[in-house]
């Protein structure tokens, strides 16, 4: 039997885009936000993207208010909203997922160049 993944795709992108506006609601609160909504956030952050560096992002965003880091946040989130609306979950998924991997090869890649100067 092949393996199967089971995603609620709808309810997936209906969370992510609750994640959007709660995360612009923040941003430029146009009311008090209530106790614990940033504690909310970051942790429903990661229950969507999991333990991975966008979410790490998102929360140290929140925790911090860094601008830099709130703008990264703010983009990341909106363009998984749009690549979901045009490819699917999956499309997307895939796409995180290659991406990660290109850019950690490229991290590698770049230590090993680092390491060969020590040596020579």
């Amino acid at each position: 039997m092949g393996m199967s993944i089971r995603l609620d795709e709808r309810r997936y992108v209906e969370e992510l885009k609750r994640l959007v506006a709660d995360f612009r609601m923040w941003k430029n609160p146009l009311v008090p936000l209530p106790d614990g909504f940033e504690d909310d956030l970051a942790w429903r952050s990661y229950r969507v993207f999991g333990q991975t560096s966008p979410a790490d992002i998102i929360a140290l965003a929140v925790r911090t208010r860094d601008e830099d880091l709130v703008a990264q946040g703010e983009g990341f989130i909106s363009d998984s909203v749009s690549m979901i609306d045009d490819e699917d979950v999956f499309g997307w998924l895939f796409r995180m997922i290659w991406g990660k991997e290109l850019q950690l090869r490229q991290q590698i890649a770049d230590a090993d160049v680092e390491n060969l100067r020590c040596h020579f």
